[in-house]
Order: structure tokens, then C-alpha cells, then sequence
């Protein structure tokens, strides 16, 4: 038996072809299914078959939305959706969340789907394990000798950052084959963020390179020296003149002579002459991370980079948006200026800051501030490339398989999720 809907779809059709319904007459239209089915039409289903729990208008009211910023060529992310549908939805119904599941149907629900950038994976070298195990012996060592209180265990690292930062996803109705998306157009333009962090959690201040030959245009700065450091390089790269810059303006700030460990790669810059002279001289020890396992065992590569750059991104979807919607038009929105992205960089600096026990964790899934007595094994993240890899913490190897392999998969071992780097939905 053809359900209420169907027999309309069926009706609809066959009325326009001219042809006669089963029983050999033309269909006319019985008033009864015709408003039957236009109930069943109009009402939107939820997932199971439930109506929604709000009103249709305030979905029709989010696709709009969507449509807008479509036509204005801006990205539109999951969680933009997610945000919106809160702001819209809430005030009517308080205990709506806008869960990605409730995500996930209103997708289906309006044939919309997410449009991605593909990449193209790296494979990790083969010498990893080894490389990683010297690593973390190195470290170990360091331990032993100097017994560093968290506060002096600092990583550093470098970041690129671009003025332009469009997404590499959108949501859009299926079957289109390109999406138009504006930016700028100063997406080649990019500056330098050196981040700093302790094992103690906390964030100094971020160190910020533009690309100038003179530094006229600090003038224009805002920024107090206290919230972010800026200068200059015809590159914007972290050369070992700024290198020796960051030791004196970031590290020996924050140590005051204290003998303190620092973690860092392997770049050109830190192993001049010079640099390793002035952080002998300034009592820091520093443990080189070796190259190609950054993505490994480098606290902010693994943790903070990623969460740091989308605040970033963040500030700057919302920057596209209001400029959208003001009197320029979407091609002629202007580059963000130096003091935008300054006040952006302090603003994800600070919320890192405020995330302390994330920023703790990063040292501790890379088994760099574990305690050396093996209790905190099991936080170490142990790449799934290298299972038999052995951290050197706690009791010397046995025959137990379970000694040797402390890092096994564990019901316990939950908290690498905060590591992740992704908001949550």
C-alpha cells in the first residue's frame, strides 16, 4: 500500500503527463490525500521519524544564513553552523545543543555536505624508534643530574602564520564542483609566532617576526612588550641573531639565572656557535628533539600548534564576516592589519595560558617531564607507527612483556584526547 506522500508524488506526475491513475481514469486530485499529504510535507523530521523540537522557521531562518554566506564566498565550518543554530534555537529552547549529531541530520536533512582540501601524508623515517629512544635517554639524564622543577623544563618553537587564513573546508549543497570562497588575497604573506611554554604550564610571551627590512613599521605597534615581543627580518625567519634576541627577552626573563632545561629542534639557528655559547652562559641545558620526529615528541607540535592557529583562524573568519557585512564588498576586503594579527596572536596566547592542565599534558605525552620513577608512563603518547618503543623511566627491562611495553593501549590513558588539538564540537 503506497504511503500518503508517495500516492501524491505519483498523482503529481501522472497529472502532468496526462495519464490515467491505475483504476484507467485521469487523476483529479482527492481533496482528503491532497491534505494529507500536505501535512506530512511540510513537516520536517528530526531523525526516526520525529518531528523537529522547534520551530521550521528557525531552521529556514539557519539556511539562510548558510546562504548568505555562500553568496558573500565565506567559508562556513561545522562548528559555525553549530554556533549559529545555538544562537538561534536556544532562546526558544533551552536545552538544545546543537550536537554534532544534531549536526550530522540537519546536513542530510537539507542535501548540504562538507567540502574538502585533500593533503598528501608524510611517512615517518625509518630510523624513528631509535632516534626517539635516544631522546627520551638524553632527557633522562638531564633528570638524574639536575632534578628541574617544572617551571624550568621550557620548549620553544616556531610557527608560520599567514594575514590570509581561509579554510580548507565549506559546507555547500551536494554536487556542486567548485565552491567560491573570497579572502584577501594575502595568503603568501605570512609572519613568524615563537611560542614558549613550561612543563609547569604555563605560556611566556609569544616572540612575533614580520617580514621588513628596517624596522620603521614598528612604529605602528600597539602592543604592550609585556603582552608579545615583535621585530623584524627581511624573511621573517627565526635567524640566530633574533635566536639570541629570544634568550634574552623571553628565557633568561622567565629564569633569572636559574639552571633550567630547554627543549628545541634542530634548526640551523640554535646550533651557532654563538647561540649554544650564550645558553652555557646563561646556565640553560638544552636537549636537541631530533630531526623528522618533531611531530612525535615536540610538546607544541603535538599539542598547542594546532589550537593556537585555529583561535587564529577563529578571529580571523569573524574579522572576513564583519568586513563582509560593512560597506565594502566581498572583493575588496582589506588585509588584516599588523595590529589585528598582534591583538589575535596575545588573544590565543592567553587562552593557552588559561588552559593549564593541556599545556601541562604536552610535556607529559611526549615523555618529557614524567616522573622518572615510571609512574606516569602511561600518559606517554607512544606513536602507533613504533609499539615496541621504550621509555626509559621507572624499572630497568625484564622478561614481563608488560614491563617492556608499559605503554600499551589503556582504558586509563583518556586524557591524550585533550591533546588532539580540535575544539569540540
Amino acid at each position: 500500500m503506497f504511503a500518503v506522500a508517495r500516492k501524491l508524488r505519483l498523482h503529481v506526475i501522472l497529472k502532468f503527463l496526462g495519464r490515467p491513475s491505475g483504476d484507467g481514469k485521469v487523476l483529479t486530485g482527492s481533496p482528503s490525500i491532497e491534505r494529507r499529504a500536505g501535512k506530512e510535507r511540510g513537516r520536517i523530521k528530526a531523525g526516526a521519524d520525529r518531528p523537529l523540537s522547534y520551530s521550521e522557521d528557525l531552521e529556514d531562518e539557519l539556511i539562510q544564513w548558510i546562504l548568505e554566506m555562500q553568496d558573500m564566498n565565506l567559508p562556513i565550518q561545522r562548528q559555525h553552523v553549530q554556533r549559529k543554530a545555538k544562537a538561534l534555537i536556544q532562546p526558544h529552547l533551552a536545552t538544545f545543543k546543537a550536537s554534532a549529531g544534531w549536526l550530522d541530520k540537519f546536513l542530510r536533512r537539507h542535501s548540504l555536505t562538507l567540502h574538502r582540501q585533500t593533503s598528501i601524508q608524510q611517512k615517518l623515517p625509518a630510523q624513528l624508534e631509535g632516534k626517539i629512544a635516544t631522546f627520551l635517554a638524553d632527557i633522562k639524564a638531564m633528570w638524574t643530574q639536575h632534578q628541574f622543577p617544572n617551571d624550568l623544563i621550557i620548549n620553544m618553537d616556531e610557527t608560520p602564520v599567514c594575514f590570509d587564513m581561509a579554510a580548507n573546508t565549506t559546507i555547500s549543497k551536494k554536487g556542486l564542483r567548485e565552491v567560491i570562497i573570497y579572502s584577501t588575497g594575502a595568503h603568501k604573506r605570512r609572519f613568524t609566532v615563537i611560542l614558549t611554554h613550561t612543563a609547569s604550564g604555563k605560556m611566556l610571551q609569544p616572540f612575533v617576526i614580520f617580514k621588513a627590512k628596517t624596522q620603521r613599521i614598528l612604529k605602528k605597534v600597539k602592543a604592550k612588550e609585556c603582552d608579545v615581543i615583535v621585530t623584524t627580518q627581511p624573511k621573517a625567519w627565526m635567524g640566530h641573531q633574533l635566536m639570541l634576541t629570544w634568550i634574552k627577552k623571553v628565557l633568561v626573563k622567565h629564569t633569572k639565572g636559574r639552571h633550567a632545561l630547554l627543549v628545541l629542534d634542530t634548526f640551523k639557528a640554535r646550533l651557532k656557535d654563538d647561540v649554544l655559547a650564550n645558553l652555557e652562559e646563561n646556565s640553560k641545558a638544552h636537549v636537541l628533539i631530533p630531526g623528522g620526529c618533531m611531530s612525535k615528541i615536540q610538546p607544541l607540535d603535538v599539542c598547542l600548534n594546532k589550537p593556537f592557529k585555529a583561535y587564529i583562524r577563529g578571529a580571523w573568519e569573524e574579522y572576513m564576516v564583519g568586513q563582509a557585512q560593512s560597506t565594502h564588498t566581498a572583493s575588496q576586503i582589506p588585509t588584516a592589519s599588523m595590529n589585528d594579527v598582534l591583538g589575535w596572536v596575545v588573544a590565543a596566547n592567553q587562552c593557552l595560558n588559561s588552559q593549564t592542565d593541556m599545556v601541562k599534558k604536552s610535556f607529559l605525552v611526549c615523555g618529557i617531564s614524567n616522573s622518572l620513577d615510571g609512574s606516569e608512563n602511561q600518559l606517554v603518547r607512544v606513536p602507533a607507527e613504533l609499539p615496541m618503543l621504550i621509555i626509559p623511566y621507572g624499572a630497568e627491562k625484564t622478561e614481563d612483556k608488560s614491563e617492556l611495553d608499559p605503554f600499551a593501549t589503556s582504558e586509563e590513558n583518556t586524557d591524550e584526547e585533550e591533546c588532539d588539538g580540535e575544539d569540540s564540537e
